[in-house]
């Protein structure tokens, strides 16, 4: 991924997309006047520009913030994120430590932060949480389950206190040991080092990941400043200990190196490290003080120093000169974490510094040159950031193997058909393994008791269109679930069994070489949206990418038959395991039986119209046509309705629901020929009870009834006129149909899912009775 990727590319490629994501942080995003707050800013804005929203929750423990709480700050951080709001500070802050000689590292927790944080967590729902320095990592404690929980150190602590006295620094801020930080980054999932030296320590502290997250500024040059007759070299800090020792060393170096050599040039210095700088006997020192934009400082220099020789953390300033892009001269030390372009961002000692400050005193076209490296510099740690930050979420995004059962958005739904059949399908296999439900497509809505549904029997992953169009509905249906999000060639990658495919992938893989799995095709199912020749192409398809194929149907379908020159593995195998957890099945046997339900594909149809008529001449019951809304297009159902009045269209997509909304279902189904896209409604009548008659099927026998006893023949066209209105003369010949349906279609004992089983087991299944 590059730096330089359009925010909209970005949004589409990055695993950030549509996450949300609250930011816990004791320093605030504006003015963006300090190093720490141009790192925090800048981490969000990346993160937001990936496609996520951010949620900023502020401690205010900064100086400025001790006395009054500015208004104008806080709408101003309100504009820069999606939310934002304000911890209450209940203790005495940055207080020495209170318990021997290093701080606890819970020592500064505020437990205003932990009541804020439960009334957050109870009315938001985040994707990932991301706690800003190790003294407030028990936020992370806090974290609902299956959110993913980011610590961003910022510095290392641990051992904090040592660098300072070894320079002749009393301690300050927070120093902690490296057992109490081993505590810190236990609780996080993911831990952010600022660079890869303090990486390398906090690996040997945690099993966490750790992952070096630079700091790193889109590069916008500002000026084109022309060297004066002096050049200029700037030096820019915050008011603390650490700066002060080192710029003041280096302008003792300094010092020496110009009395001796008298080169002509001028070291401007800015930030409120001025407070404490002595320098009253250094007239090529002229301090600006605390300015009210940086752009005041870099417009002044024309080289950047970084005269830093001990510290910890990284140099965030250095990363704003370079974003700027002005020329830098570093100490090796100062520029640890970045990635050096040119000998001078790498120097040994502050007296090489000075070397390299005349070389561009004598040389101007050097600035040229540093400008270039720091930009190139720049560049780069902006790519290994957008890598660490792919990378921080790719755990979550690992699958573990499991037979994948792939479901059309659309299915979300408690009236869906093909819900049912993953529902239970997912429930039979996961007796022997792990299952995960692959959500494709676009749609509109998702039930979260849908969800909840998959959620009983395996986990869920998402394609990236769908999570696209789902956006904060399918998070609100997961609750604090994270979802992976990941294109189902992607999928196709892990070691997973198999894949059982209620829906068609759009980016289903082409091979070379066959995935060492099996693919399981259940017909009825693919039938109630693709067509017959579609079924048999995917099933070639099918048998060409994975090692096995597997094909099966409610029935020995003359759908599954055109299968017969593949490599493929066909059985007759109920469309329900058990229906138990059928909610269509439920909705369709549990309201009263009264209509007359006639099945056909088309609209246009001879055989439709027949039928219609003999209902008409035969029956005072509401008679109801169930149609493929695919297969017809509107001026088909207008003209259908015109011709036909009184009878009630029902897509077959929304039959179930139809049905549930006017508590009125099938008393007699018919169906009008055979159509592979009735299989499904047609094993639901049958498990109901439902008296259903197949007509208008040449060489197809259907039961007739006497006085005497049931008898067969055939189902040709005036066969199936006259079966259909002596059925809807006689409720008792409806009856004896509904009888010998029972006695028929006794799916308790099937004995199709058994081969399930024993194919799963062949897979690698748990060796178990079958349930």
């Amino acid at each position: 991924m590059r730096w330089t990727m359009t925010r909209a590319n970005l949004a589409v490629a990055s695993l950030w997309a549509r996450k949300s994501v609250l930011v816990v942080s004791p320093t605030p995003t504006y003015p963006i006047d300090f190093g720490n707050r141009r790192r925090i800013f800048h981490v969000c804005q990346r993160i937001k520009e990936l496609g996520a929203s951010i949620t900023f929750l502020h401690y205010p423990g900064e100086a400025d913030w001790r006395e009054r709480i500015s208004l104008d700050t806080q709408h101003a951080m309100m504009s820069q994120w999606d939310n934002y709001y304000v911890a209450p500070v209940t203790q005495p802050l940055h207080m020495p430590p209170q318990h021997g000689a290093f701080h606890q590292i819970d020592e500064w927790w505020d437990p205003g932060i932990g009541d804020m944080l439960r009334w957050i967590f109870a009315t938001h729902r985040f994707d990932v949480v991301i706690v800003n320095y190790t003294w407030l990592s028990k936020a992370l404690e806090f974290v609902p389950e299956g959110t993913i929980r980011i610590l961003d150190t910022h510095d290392r602590f641990a051992g904090r206190r040592e660098v300072l006295e070894a320079n002749g620094i009393a301690p300050e801020f927070f120093y902690t040991s490296e057992e109490q930080e081993r505590i810190a980054l236990g609780r996080a999932d993911v831990v952010w080092a600022i660079k890869k030296e303090e990486e390398n320590l906090f690996r040997a502290l945690t099993d966490r990941q750790v992952l070096t997250l630079l700091h790193a500024e889109p590069v916008v040059p500002r000026y084109t400043r022309k060297p004066g007759e002096v050049i200029t070299f700037g030096m820019v800090g915050a008011r603390n200990n650490i700066n002060v020792r080192n710029f003041t060393n280096f302008l003792d170096v300094a010092h020496a190196y110009l009395r001796r050599t008298l080169l002509p040039c001028e070291i401007v210095v800015a930030g409120t490290c001025c407070d404490l700088l002595r320098v009253g006997h250094l007239p090529f020192v002229r301090l600006l003080g605390r300015v009210d934009t940086m752009d005041e400082f870099y417009d002044s220099v024309d080289i950047v120093l970084g005269p830093m020789s001990f510290s910890t953390g990284l140099k965030i300033k250095i990363g704003e000169a370079m974003s700027y892009g002005k020329g830098v001269i570093a100490h090796s030390h100062c520029f640890e974490g970045y990635i050096p372009t040119h000998r001078f961002q790498t120097l040994p000692s502050f007296q090489d510094m000075m070397r390299a400050c005349a070389a561009v005193v004598r040389d101007r076209s050097l600035i040229d040159e540093l400008e270039h490296a720091s930009r190139q510099s720049m560049h780069d740690a902006g790519r290994q950031v957008a890598e660490a930050l792919e990378r921080s979420l790719e755990q979550a995004q690992q699958v573990e193997p499991a037979l994948i059962i792939t479901l059309h958005a659309r299915e979300l739904s408690r009236h869906s058909l093909l819900l049912d059949h993953a529902v239970e399908a997912a429930e039979y296999i996961a007796h022997q393994m792990k299952v995960a439900f692959y959500i494709e497509g676009p749609a509109t809505a998702v039930e979260p008791q849908a969800i909840q549904r998959l959620r009983c029997w395996g986990s869920i992953i998402c394609s990236p269109g769908t999570a696209e169009a789902l956006g904060s509905r399918l998070g609100a249906a997961m609750g604090s679930q994270s979802v992976p999000v990941m294109a189902f060639r992607k999928l196709m990658e892990a070691d997973h069994p198999g894949v059982w495919f209620t829906c068609i992938p759009a980016d289903f893989p082409a091979r070379r070489r066959p995935l060492p799995m099996t693919a399981f095709i259940p017909v009825a199912a693919l039938a109630q949206s693709v067509p017959d020749v579609g079924i048999i192409h995917f099933a070639e398809a099918a048998s060409q990418v994975f090692e096995e194929a597997v094909a099966f149907d409610t029935t020995l379908s003359s759908l599954l038959a055109a299968t017969g020159s593949l490599p493929v593995t066909r059985r007759a195998i109920p469309f329900l395991w058990r229906g138990h957890a059928s909610q269509a099945l439920r909705i369709l046997t549990s309201q009263e039986r009264r209509m007359v339900t006639l099945l056909s594909r088309t609209l246009e149809s001879d055989l439709l119209d027949l039928a219609l008529e003999v209902c008409r001449l035969t029956t005072d019951r509401r008679v109801e046509v169930v149609y493929d809304a695919a297969s017809n297009s509107a001026t088909e159902h207008g003209a259908a309705r015109d011709r036909h009045r009184d009878v009630v269209f029902t897509p077959l997509q929304d039959y179930v629901q139809v049905v549930e909304k006017r508590q009125t279902a099938a008393y007699l189904v018919a169906e009008l020929g055979e159509d592979s896209i009735f299989a499904v409604l047609r094993e639901l009548m049958h498990r109901g009870c439902v008296p259903l008659v197949q007509l208008f099927i040449p060489g197809h026998t259907a039961m007739m009834h006497d006085e005497e006893a049931p008898r067969w023949r055939e189902a040709g066209r005036l066969a199936s006129v006259d079966l259909l209105s002596e059925l809807l003369m006689d409720d008792q010949r409806v009856e004896i149909l509904k009888q010998f349906r029972i006695e028929r279609y006794g799916y308790a004992n099937d004995a199709g899912w058994a081969l399930i089983w024993s194919l799963v087991q062949k897979l690698g299944g748990v060796d178990k009775a079958d349930p």
